[in-house]
């Protein structure tokens, strides 16, 4: 009679101290089932290739990606707008007077000279006259306008504080005003040194006021001026 014989434990191809392997997670629907249920059974793929399909995907659903593109060029470059709107600024129309300072342009062909905008402190009216005026200044129609005697301010490096008078002038009573024009012929009747060629060619550029000097600006090379203010209570 044969007896069977019953194998022992140490027989086993379980040697002790040793792990077992565990099973793959997501083969029973674990954290990435979602992943793998979407590929062919059959098809061998390796852990790393189902990372990569992970980041290729996330980088192509990614719509933000061209608005972070762009803003990484603007901060890259940041002067790059700020040059192109300075140079806009540059054009004679957009940007005739700088900063909204009020200027006196010279002009010695005007009929009338005209003052105005916030700057000027107009010191009496002249009765029964006015100014017909067509198109004098820039955004200016025709139109007619008092004739007063008014003071301005001229603020010099050196000398301070100088007060610009002019008399017999149209009024502009627009507080947006920015430009003026001051007849040079009627401005020499008053023992002023009117110099108005530029020293671009030969001329001195200047009026010389009871001995002060005060510079004129050639801007954009077209018109000779002078920045003025509006005169303290003081002065």
């Amino acid at each position: 009679m044969t007896v069977p014989t019953i194998p022992s434990r140490s027989a086993t191809p379980k040697a002790r101290g040793v792990p077992c392997p565990k099973r793959a997670r997501g083969a029973r629907g674990g954290n990435d089932s979602s992943i793998r249920s979407m590929k062919d059974p059959d098809d061998h793929v390796e852990g790393d290739e189902y990372d990569n399909v992970e980041i290729e995907s996330a980088q192509e659903d990614d719509s933000t990606a061209p608005v972070k593109k762009e803003r990484a060029k603007k901060q890259k470059n940041p002067s790059k707008w700020k040059h192109k709107h300075a140079k806009s600024c540059r054009s004679p129309i957009s940007c005739r007077v700088d900063n909204k300072k009020t200027r006196a342009i010279l002009d010695p062909g005007t009929e009338c000279g005209i003052v105005g905008g916030d700057i000027w402190t107009v010191l009496e009216k002249v009765i029964g006259l006015e100014a017909q005026l067509g198109g004098a200044l820039a955004g200016m129609g025709t139109c007619s306008l008092p004739l007063v005697n008014a003071v301005a301010a001229y603020d010099h490096s050196k000398e301070g504080t100088i007060l610009i008078g002019a008399g017999n002038v149209g009024h502009d009573e627009q507080s947006t005003r920015t430009e003026l024009l001051l007849n040079t012929h009627k401005i020499r009747k008053h023992s002023v040194i009117v110099s108005d060629t530029t020293i671009r060619d030969g001329g001195l550029q200047s009026i010389e006021v009871n001995g002060i000097s005060i510079a004129f600006d050639f801007v954009y090379e077209k018109t000779v001026s002078f920045y003025l203010c509006k005169p303290t209570k003081r002065s």
